[in-house]
């Protein structure tokens, strides 16, 4: 407060500046600091004369002072007026009613940016007092503030400028108490009334007595209600004028598509919550279904899905939205499907209609067969009483003639799958017509049941139950998996129950085809489960009892299984969503012993040169470049402990042993001194013993323990009520490639040294962060080239996934013939830059020596961890760089 009151006092003192950037600036420190119990006015005259007088209180002083610059000469002044007013709206100070007729008076200025405020002003004021009757400066009636603030919004739907048409249609669909009369005009282009204000019987009758005629005389057919009049006077225009005539109709029929997008949003909120007014705007916004422009079709889809519960569309209505399949758009087809499930139809034939029409969009977009398979399956389980008019014309059977059992594949034009999800939906909701099925149904359901899990639902079988000859019920994926779960933490040893977790590897692979909602959390578990059989594999491998030298000369397996590891890790924490602090704890502990095996690999890998005359210098350069690994590894260690005191996680035996030999031995509490030898041979026999107790004292410690389960039942499936709770689920991030086709026929002919471009088309879902996604290329060569997508060319579909559209550019040296490249969606991830080198054995073996330096491109293609992990198996799509000929 002392702070503050100096401030306010100064900026009070310069609204009399003559630059008008002073004066904006002093309007928004009044809006921010004004405190509503302090600020008082003596005279209206000078704006030096205020006072502080912390025991008044008088708002309305606040509101003088700072709208008298709403008629300021300057229109940055103007506006900042306005904001500022806005701004102590947005502190819960209560704007002052005598504001609105300023507010309305600006909405007529020159200036843009102050009609926009303006705009913005008359919704704030019209909200606080929305039951006030306000008298009308046209007519001179009264009526409810809401309702003259609205028809004063609906004017500006035909500004010249586009912005304040934007946000008039943006305040409008958060007007809140309007009477229903205005939102109806708003859809009407005729001008209420005909521009004529009606009179009661009552007012009609008090004008007869003033001009002496009796009350109740008889009509001439021209002074009463029926008789047109000749001449229309400035008094007879209703109060409505022609503000809210057509004014939604307006924004529909914009030239720009901005304007479209948000008066349909503003019409779908106020259709929510305005049920009559809901089913007047279905027609305007099904017509929107035509426009030109992709955005404002989305729109309309949008509009009609949060509607759809409101609404029953008619069947022209819905031959414009069936017809909106053929879009090229895979986003309009995707929206426009999620419409369809919304739909409630209450007779057969739109119902046939939209059937037909989603075969027919299946077998001329195979891409979508999934997602039409899904709406199909809604569709019948919320319509399961109509459906049986029409199966036997869905099924193609013959009344009376026994017709050939149809195909039952991906691509039969007899009998689609998707008729058949259709038809088992239905019965779910409709179980009398299990009672109508053809045998053939039967034979099938089976292998439905078993290959679309997720899509075909458990039958309420009845009389029939006898058809069935495999299926007695479905399978319980959730118990299994609580019982593989268990069965696994109940391994005592991996080492002697290899075999055990072999099955249970098994299983969970089972799991994952059969429980799509499942399908993460038992994938995470299996590689966790395959990191533990790799870890058990190293501890057995013979390079420990093998001596130094011949381990500098193998290259030793559990090398490639600590890379794997590794590789593992990073793979569950960036793939992977839904993971704790515990779960991520865990996994980079994991990353520690794989750390330490690397360690204890190079340190092994050093002692293990000779150690004669001629290569002391050689012997000493390893010991010197043994500090960096080594001492990298102690902060690694000291680290992972931070970040488990920091998460309140407990340190379990391996972090407490691993920090005491990197804190309180005295082989690592050497530090450089260590391994900065000279070429004497009693320091390097010093040294390498030194190493040698390193080695030793960190076998014995991670050696001796076992990787722990990556969590109970109770952690990895939490339940609500007996139920699955889906939303703590561990999923994984997946990926579609609609667009290039995989193996396609079309081959991409361009020109050796030119470019090409590749459109890309991925669904991806589970994505926390899409800058993490590239495109991967790989060439027969083996070569890659990753793309890196613009964040603009990612949208938005559900709460956590993406769909991108967008191209990559190749380009190659000449092919004799053609060759397919790989095409994938990768995630990137940060990897020590340590682990990168440590693990490139293979570099070693060509070189000697391990390189350890930070500075080098990390895209290499010799480093074995690459920080690279693909979504989806890749796309193979063939090209031919032709020869240029001249």
């Amino acid at each position: 407060n002392d702070i503050c009151l100096p401030v306010l006092e100064a900026a009070i003192d310069l609204l009399n500046d003559r630059h008008h950037h002073v004066r904006c600036q002093s309007l928004k420190l009044i809006g921010w600091l004004s405190p509503a119990s302090t600020l008082t006015l003596n005279s209206s005259e000078s704006s030096s004369n205020f006072r502080f007088a912390p025991i008044v209180t008088n708002v309305v002083s606040i509101h003088q002072l700072v709208s008298r610059y709403i008629e300021d000469r300057d229109s940055r002044v103007r506006t900042s007026a306005l904001q500022s007013m806005l701004t102590l709206h947005s502190r819960d100070i209560k704007l002052e009613l005598s504001s609105y007729d300023k507010a309305v008076q600006s909405i007529k200025d020159d200036y843009e940016d102050v009609r926009m405020n303006a705009i913005k002003m008359i919704w704030a004021i019209s909200m606080e007092y929305s039951d006030s009757l306000h008298k009308s400066q046209i007519s001179g009636e009264k009526n409810k503030l809401a309702d003259e603030g609205f028809v004063k919004i609906c004017g500006m739907m035909t500004d010249i400028s586009m912005r304040v048409r934007v946000e008039a249609a943006k305040v409008l669909g958060i007007f809140h108490p309007v009477s229903f009369k205005y939102l109806e005009q708003t859809l009407d282009k005729k001008i209420m009334s005909h521009l004529q204000k009606r009179k009661s019987d009552h007012e009609k009758k008090i004008e007869r007595v003033k001009a002496g005629e009796s009350a109740v005389s008889w009509s001439n057919g021209r002074i009463w209600k029926d008789a047109p009049k000749t001449e229309l006077t400035i008094d007879d225009v209703n109060l409505i004028e022609s503000g809210a005539c057509g004014a939604f109709v307006h924004g529909l029929e914009d030239e720009f598509m901005e304007v479209r997008i948000v008066t349909i949003e503003s019409m779908c909120q106020l259709g929510l919550r305005y049920e009559a007014f809901a089913h007047l705007l279905t027609d305007f916004i099904v017509d929107m279904l035509n426009d030109e422009i992709e955005s404002v079709r989305l729109a309309a889809i949008h509009c009609l899905k949060r509607l759809a519960h409101k609404l029953t569309l008619r069947d022209d209505q819905l031959n414009i939205v069936l017809d909106l399949l053929k879009d090229r758009s895979m986003e309009i087809r995707d929206a426009l499907r999620i419409l369809l499930r919304s739909l409630r139809f209450t007779t057969v034939p739109p119902l046939q209609f939209a059937v037909q029409a989603l075969i027919r969009n299946l077998h001329q977009y195979r891409e979508d067969q999934l997602s039409i398979w899904e709406c199909l399956k809604d569709l019948g389980k919320d319509h399961g009483y109509l459906v049986m008019s029409f199966m036997a014309d869905l099924l193609s059977l013959h009344p009376y003639f026994a017709t050939s059992e149809a195909d039952i594949s991906d691509y039969a034009p007899q009998l689609d799958i998707g008729i058949v999800i259709f038809i088992f939906s239905a019965s779910t909701s409709y179980p009398l017509l299990v009672n109508y099925f053809p045998q053939f149904l039967f034979k099938h359901y089976s292998y439905l049941k078993d290959k679309y899990p997720e899509l075909v639902p458990i039958l309420k079988l009845g009389n029939r139950s006898n058809d069935f000859q495999s299926i007695v019920g479905d399978f319980d994926t959730h118990n299994f998996l609580k019982i593989t779960i268990t069965k696994m933490n109940a391994v005592s040893s991996v080492n002697k129950e290899k075999q055990v977790l072999k099955f249970l590897l098994r299983d969970l692979c089972r799991i994952q085809e059969l429980d799509k909602k499942l399908a993460g959390t038992a994938e995470c578990l299996s590689i966790y489960t395959k990191c533990q059989l790799l870890w058990a594999r190293i501890k057995e491998d013979d390079i420990w009892i093998r001596s130094n030298h011949l381990a500098s000369r193998i290259e030793p397996s559990c090398w490639s299984a600590t890379l794997q590891i590794l590789e593992d890790s990073y793979r569950i924490e960036h793939l992977f969503t839904g993971l704790n602090m515990e779960k991520l704890a865990l996994l980079k502990q994991l990353r520690a012993l794989a750390h330490a095996v690397l360690v204890l690999l190079l340190i092994r890998i050093k002692l293990g040169a000779n150690i004669g005359k001629e290569s002391i210098a050689a012997f000493t350069d390893h010991m010197r470049s043994l500090e960096r690994p080594i001492m990298y590894f102690k902060e690694k260690v000291i680290g992972l402990e931070s970040f488990l005191c920091s998460m309140g996680l407990p340190l379990n035996q391996l972090m407490q042993s691993l920090i005491g030999i990197c804190t309180k031995s005295k082989d690592f509490g050497a530090q450089v001194g260590t391994f900065r030898v000279d070429n004497n041979m009693s320091e390097l026999s010093d040294a390498a013993t030194r190493l040698q107790n390193i080695s030793s004292t960190i076998i014995q410690t991670i050696f001796s323990y076992s990787i722990p389960p990556f969590g109970d039942s109770a952690s990895l499936l939490e339940e609500e009520e007996s139920k699955l709770n889906e939303d703590s689920l561990i999923q994984r991030v997946a990926a579609v490639v609609n667009e290039p086709k995989d193996k396609t026929d079309n081959i991409y002919r361009f020109t050796a040294g030119l470019p090409i471009a590749i459109n890309i088309d991925i669904n991806f879902d589970n994505i926390s962060d899409p800058s993490m996604i590239r495109i991967q290329v790989t060439f027969p060569d083996r070569q890659t080239q990753i793309f890196t997508p613009k964040l603009t060319d990612f949208q938005r579909c559900g709460s956590a996934g993406y769909h991108l559209l967008t191209k990559i550019v190749i380009s190659h040296s000449a092919w004799s013939d053609v060759g397919h490249i790989e095409i994938s969606p990768v995630i990137t991830y940060q990897a020590d830059h340590v682990e990168k080198r440590l693990t490139d054995w293979k570099s070693y073996l060509q070189k000697g020596v391990f390189d350890l330096e930070s500075n080098l491109s990390v895209s290499n293609a010799k480093y074995q961890l690459s920080g690279i992990l693909e979504i989806c198996p890749p796309v193979h799509i063939p090209i031919h760089p032709k020869k240029k000929f001249h």
